[in-house]
């Protein structure tokens, strides 16, 4: 066993927090919206007649904007144990960044009044990881749970590497 593993703090073995997609209702504004120009599509049609593919332009923008919506956020996928945030995405091409949890710098939990109506919630990271130096999770389940377990991970895995107070 290297030294590494050896050093008070360092955490053994890897151990999953949460695996997941985001859930739907982190969107529920976006799609709200979507399904009213949708609605005010159809509503055009049938009131104006003469303007129908004004009508069915906006139900298609909106049906459009609610599929797009979905398509994205379930192939959208993250992983975050007690070492690494890994998270991937993409529909036709899949594309996975993943980052050790020594290089968050700061973490803060985020649910403002629809976030807890809706059971979903924010966590947003302050990183050292220059492709996403701002990195946020949207649409996790409701509760502080997660937020705490990535906190107590970024800890851990700092002491480990020894990089306590250090700053750029």
């Amino acid at each position: 066993m290297s030294e590494d593993h050896n050093k008070v703090g360092a955490p053994q073995q890897e151990k999953l927090i949460w695996e997941g997609s985001p859930k739907w209702q982190a969107d529920f504004g976006f799609l709200l919206v979507a399904g009213l120009i949708a609605l005010a599509g159809g509503a055009l049609t049938v009131m104006w007649p003469k303007v129908w593919f004004v009508g069915l332009a906006l139900v298609l923008v909106g049906l459009v904007m609610i599929v797009g919506i979905r398509i994205k956020r379930r192939h959208q996928r993250y992983k975050i144990t007690n070492l690494i945030l890994e998270f991937q995405q993409g529909v036709f091409s899949t594309h996975i960044d993943n980052m050790e949890l020594w290089r968050i710098n700061d973490i803060g939990y985020h649910q403002n009044i629809f976030d807890k109506l809706l059971g979903v919630s924010k966590i947003r990271m302050a990183t050292q990881d220059k492709s996403d130096p701002e990195f946020e999770i949207v649409g996790l389940p409701s509760g502080r749970q997660i937020y705490d377990q990535i906190k107590e991970g970024v800890h851990i895995a700092r002491q480990a590497r020894n990089v306590l107070g250090m700053t750029e």
